[in-house]
């Protein structure tokens, strides 16, 4: 129990620096469940893609459509 709790918060972390972003937004705010189920669906996606450059495209590419997203409403 305690190791699927420590793999769990490792993942939120992992999840939240994917993001750019803190852990206390995964407990703070309520949740909104289409974002909820769009992060499920590139999260499993995103576990499909083994070659670690493509990987890093991925995470490439959403940061960058966030921070022009970001910038845009600026």
């Amino acid at each position: 129990m305690i190791e699927e709790r420590a793999g769990s918060r490792k993942m939120l972390q992992r999840i939240a620096a994917a993001l750019g972003d803190d852990v206390a937004i995964f407990h703070d705010e309520p949740v909104n469940v289409s974002s909820v189920g769009e992060a499920l669906e590139l999260l499993t996606a995103f576990e499909s893609v083994f070659d670690r450059d493509d990987r890093r495209a991925c995470i490439d590419f959403v940061r960058s459509v966030a921070a022009r997203q970001r910038n845009a409403s600026e």
